[in-house]
C-alpha cells in the first residue's frame, strides 16, 4: 500500500472531524484523494486501523474515529438526522463522562431539551440520559422519534407516527 496515500486518508479524516464534527464518508474520503474504488479506500482505512491510527465501528456509517479522539463517555445526540438511527455519528455533536453504577442493558445516549416538560419538571436545557430500547416502558418515561427527527417525551401511549427509542434514567439540571 502507498504510505503517502494511507497519510493522505488520515490527514482527510482528522480535517473533517475537527471542522464538522463527524467523520467523512467513504465515498467523500475517495473524492479528496483522488481514488476511483471505494474498496481501496476501505481496504486503507483497515490498514490504518491495525497500524492503531484509527477506530472504526463496523456497521455504521461515518463510525470513523482518529485513534486520539476515540470519545469517552456517552454520546450527546443533536439535531436528529432524518432517516439515522439515533446513535449515528452524525447525530453525535460530543461525548458526556457519565458514570453509572447500574449496569444498563443497553447502550446510552443524551440529549438537551430544546422545551420544557413540566408535566416532568423538566426544563428547557436540562440534559436527559437515556437507555436506548425500542419498547415503551409504562410507568417510565420514555423518548420517541419521528421521521423527521423531532423528540417527544411521554409517560402514556406511543403517540401516532412516532417510535420509541429509549427510556430516560436520569436528568442532569442545565447541561
Amino acid at each position: 500500500m502507498n504510505n503517502q496515500r494511507a497519510e493522505d486518508i488520515l490527514e482527510f479524516v482528522q480535517k473533517c472531524i475537527r471542522q464538522n464534527g463527524i467523520a467523512p464518508s467513504v465515498r467523500e474520503i475517495r473524492e479528496a484523494v483522488g481514488v476511483s474504488s471505494t474498496s481501496t479506500i476501505h481496504r486503507y482505512l483497515h490498514q490504518l486501523e491495525k497500524d492503531g491510527k484509527l477506530q472504526i465501528s463496523s456497521g455504521k456509517k461515518r463510525a470513523i474515529f482518529v485513534s486520539s479522539s476515540v470519545p469517552e463517555g456517552i454520546p450527546v445526540i443533536g439535531g436528529i438526522q432524518e432517516n439515522s438511527d439515533t446513535l449515528d455519528t452524525c447525530n453525535i455533536i460530543r461525548y458526556y463522562n457519565f458514570l453509572s453504577e447500574q449496569k444498563h442493558r443497553h447502550p446510552l445516549f443524551a440529549f438537551c431539551l430544546e422545551k420544557e416538560y413540566p408535566e416532568f419538571h423538566f426544563l428547557k436545557g436540562d440534559m436527559l440520559i437515556v437507555e436506548k430500547n425500542d419498547v415503551q416502558q409504562y410507568g417510565k418515561i420514555t423518548v420517541f422519534l419521528n421521521e423527521s427527527g423531532e423528540l417527544r417525551l411521554t409517560g402514556r401511549e406511543l403517540p401516532d407516527g412516532y417510535r420509541a427509542v429509549g427510556t430516560v434514567i436520569t436528568i442532569i439540571r442545565h447541561c
